[in-house]
């Protein structure tokens, strides 16, 4: 499955939330988000550009590897991803198979649902919460892209205020701020 998503940095979800609303979207989450990042030894995932983690969301656990789809207005990724039922288990079975967590990332998610659009606040916790609360839109479907840009007007964003960022590149932009 394709995934496609750009990031809106340092807004406000509780400016936000009423328009998000009045456009229809609904509220699916508001909790914590744990996840562990994973590599072989010679780091030929991350060389890649490819992402293999394990994530806690609430109570649902998923591991997902993602592969780059080049692209310059969005990032558009292809994602695997399965559900699991225990984190414990589900991090011992990525290590049986030689990786090696590297990374890992705790954060706080309010998500809202607008038809196939998600629209996700994230505020960063722990070593990287100098990072200020960013707002990523995803879709899985190319077909969204025109209503995202029209969603993203009714916010009062505009598609320069747009990043085809990771979660990483985020990270780096505001640690070269600090």
């Amino acid at each position: 499955m394709e995934e496609i998503e750009l990031k809106i940095l340092e807004v406000n979800h509780k400016d936000l939330e009423p328009k998000l609303i009045s456009l229809g979207a609904k509220k699916i989450f508001d909790g914590e988000l744990y996840a562990l990042f994973f590599d072989d030894e010679e780091s030929k995932i991350r060389k890649s550009g490819e992402t293999l983690r394990l994530r806690k969301e609430g109570d649902k656990i998923f591991i997902t590897h993602k592969k780059i789809i080049p692209s310059e207005d969005m990032k558009i990724r292809d994602e695997t991803e399965i559900e699991v039922s225990n984190f414990e288990e589900a991090k011992k079975l990525i290590t049986s198979l030689g990786f090696k967590e590297f990374k890992q990332i705790r954060k706080r998610r309010i998500s809202y649902k607008l038809d196939n659009i998600k629209f996700e606040f994230d505020t960063f916790c722990d070593e990287y919460d100098f990072v200020p609360e960013f707002l990523e839109i995803e879709t899985t479907n190319t077909k969204d892209i025109d209503k995202i840009y029209k969603c993203i007007e009714s916010l009062g964003f505009s598609k320069n205020d747009c990043k085809p960022w990771t979660g990483k590149e985020v990270i780096e932009y505001y640690s070269k701020k600090k």
